[in-house]
């Protein structure tokens, strides 16, 4: 997530910032940036926070955040 290439869009962020529980959703791609193959976290490009009663709570919440929001690619 998301298939490698190069971002054309980005969809679903201001829904998934709505899911409840979502505390911050940190983006670090955008419109133009190529994504590569995912290898570690550090080649992540986005973050989910999110809270909640319990941890299956706050894990289902950030987990619909993700389903929500899309980067959508192209091959570079």
């Amino acid at each position: 997530w998301p298939t490698p290439g190069r971002v054309t869009s980005i969809e679903g962020l201001e829904a998934a910032k709505a899911v409840r529980g979502v505390r911050h959703i940190f983006l670090r791609a955008k419109v133009g940036d190529l994504i590569q193959d995912y290898v570690d976290c550090a080649t992540r490009v986005a973050f989910v926070i999110a809270a909640g009663a319990t941890r299956d709570d706050a894990t289902e919440s950030a987990q619909r955040a993700v389903d929500l929001l899309k980067f959508v690619t192209e091959p570079a």
